[in-house]
């Protein structure tokens, strides 16, 4: 077998991870030989379990695995095992390195500056249109963004950056041939286009909750620096953070109210050291890059519907501090919070309270 068909089938042992598989590479120093030990051999490594033995013994079936490696590149899947030319260097350094990347799109070019970005899934609508607005305005600058395509500020982060016209990577927990959640099908296909989807998972692998945890080292280690939004105190994207410490990279965090259990991740953070984060530029000065900036696209200052879209951010705000802003009558405001509503210049997220559209 080739080489390439040897790393393919030591990636997709089910049950054996990297950090075994890089075990028995230290024993045996090459796939090829670890597909020719024999059951007496393995036995000896004291390194598999009877079901991982089973699972690999199982598994050394050439035809079948040609099969697979050959249906997995007529769906367009690259792969690059962690001796392959393309792999990234940066991920060899890390502690338990995948063994091989499966790929739709691309990998990051090296030395391409790009910015992790981690959060909830159960976000707020502000933070939501936060991270879009940070993610766009970095991707306008030259910075990439890679995530994990979750709901939430992952799915914000990518949409965020192919607004601004960037490269955005996303970190899967399953086969990279699988889209979840499947209501992102459309964002993945803009993910595929405008940078890649990226597994350790072979074509097949379905979503498993202790599968995203595991992917985060992956999202840390590709980046430069890490920037969280809307982080519990016990969350992954806490654990990303600490990892991506490990790593040396640095942390970017969106602060949040102190009382806000949503933001305590990323303010115990900003405590302990992260850099504070209140504008795309906060990235782009620690970066030394020059802000290239959106023109806010709103009605005429002068009148009143310019008067009430200038009262509005990205941070939600009732039509009656809009009043007060503004220093229109109440129901004045209504009426032009309509108006900027049905031209798309607004969101309403409810309980009377208004964002920018971004």
């Amino acid at each position: 077998m080739h080489e390439d068909l040897l790393w393919f089938w030591l990636s997709s042992i089910p049950g054996v991870g990297p950090v075994t598989v890089h075990r028995l590479l230290e024993i045996f120093h090459a796939p090829s030989e670890i597909f020719a030990a024999s059951e007496k051999a393995l036995l000896e490594t004291d390194l598999l379990k009877p079901s991982m033995r089973k699972a690999l013994t199982a598994s050394k079936n050439p035809v079948m695995l040609q099969k697979r490696f050959d249906s997995m590149q007529r769906k367009g899947i690259r792969f690059f095992s962690i001796a392959s030319e393309g792999y990234p260097d940066i991920l060899r350094q890390i502690y338990d390195p995948p063994v091989a990347l499966y790929v739709r799109g691309h990998l990051p070019e090296p030395g391409e500056l790009m910015m992790a970005v981690v959060g909830g899934r159960r976000c707020s609508t502000g933070g939501r249109a936060i991270t879009h607005s940070i993610c766009r305005g970095i991707a306008f600058s030259g910075i990439s963004v890679i995530s994990g395509m979750a709901y939430g500020i992952d799915s914000a982060a990518h949409k965020g950056c192919l607004d601004g016209f960037g490269r955005t990577y996303a970190v899967l927990g399953c086969g990279v041939d699988i889209c979840y959640p499947i209501e992102h099908m459309e964002l993945s296909e803009q993910i595929c286009r405008c940078g890649g989807l990226i597994s350790e998972y072979p074509p097949g692998t379905p979503p498993r909750s202790w599968r995203f945890p595991v992917r985060n080292r992956i999202i840390a280690a590709l980046s430069q620096g890490i920037l969280l939004v809307e982080a519990r105190r016990q969350s992954g994207s806490l654990i990303t953070a600490t990892r991506g410490l490990e790593m040396g990279k640095e942390i970017f965090a969106v602060p949040g109210r102190i009382d806000d259990p949503m933001s305590e991740g990323c303010n115990l953070m900003i405590r302990d050291g992260a850099r504070l984060v209140m504008s795309h530029e906060d990235i782009l000065d620690y970066f030394s890059l020059v802000s290239r900036q959106f023109t806010r696209k709103g009605p005429p200052s002068g009148k009143a519907s310019g008067r009430v879209y200038q009262s509005l951010s990205l941070v939600p705000c009732s039509a009656d501090d809009i009043a007060i802003r503004s220093g229109l009558p109440i129901q004045e405001v209504m009426i032009e919070l309509t108006d900027l509503e049905m031209d798309g210049l607004i969101t309403c997220i409810g309980k009377n309270r208004y964002i920018l559209k971004v």
